[in-house]
């Protein structure tokens, strides 16, 4: 429970991620390392410094879709 709601995950083999019915879809680094195609240790690095928030299930990390948006649109390059 996480101030009265109930959490449960989904592991979905087909598209491999994980689903939940409160986070939505939570990715691990080798998952992000093919969406933002970079290498898994560039990922890590990425997720140690911060610079993409994460959080750690039984040690490993995951990350929420929407902290890999904030991510992504941090990122951005405005073009003029």
């Amino acid at each position: 429970m996480l101030n009265g709601f109930r959490i449960v995950l989904y592991y979905n083999v087909k598209y491999d991620y994980i689903i939940t019915d409160m986070l939505g879809k939570i990715y691990t680094p080798n998952e992000l390392s093919k969406i933002l195609n970079i290498g898994y240790r560039s990922i890590l690095k990425l997720l140690i410094e911060g610079s993409i928030k994460s959080f750690k299930v039984n040690n490993q990390y995951r990350i929420r879709e929407q902290d890999l948006e904030t991510y992504i649109e941090r990122q951005s390059v405005n073009e003029n």
